[in-house]
């Protein structure tokens, strides 16, 4: 029950993330104080040892993320994606949910100054 529970939260919290079309998000971002938020976009960074998330069984050797908002309230990474048939039926493009999930662990890693 707790695994049905957990992908039904997982398929909520998609749908509310990546709702927003990019030329939206981009609209809304541009509001924000310039002097309260840092926004980075396409960040990436690649590490000399794979961080190994015991959790998931994965090494990760590197991590993009197309937006990362930094404020005084933490730091939220985005995903914004235009969907298209192919894509959504493209079996190797990895889930968004997934990819946030894989970024932030990696991030959190690094920011605690553990990664290679």
């Amino acid at each position: 029950m707790e695994r049905a529970s957990k992908k039904v939260a997982e398929r909520s919290v998609f749908r509310f993330f990546y709702s927003i079309r990019v030329p939206r998000f981009s609209k809304k971002i541009a509001r924000l104080e310039p002097n309260l938020y840092y926004l980075i976009n396409d960040f990436s960074v690649k590490f000399n040892r794979p961080i190994y998330n015991k959790a998931e069984g994965d090494r990760i050797f590197s991590v993009q993320v197309d937006h990362v908002l930094i404020g005084r309230s933490g730091i939220v990474l985005l995903e914004t994606k235009n969907w298209s048939r192919a894509s959504v039926q493209n079996l190797d493009m990895r889930s968004p949910v997934d990819q946030i999930k894989r970024t932030s662990f990696a991030l959190f890693v690094l920011l605690n100054g553990d990664a290679g």
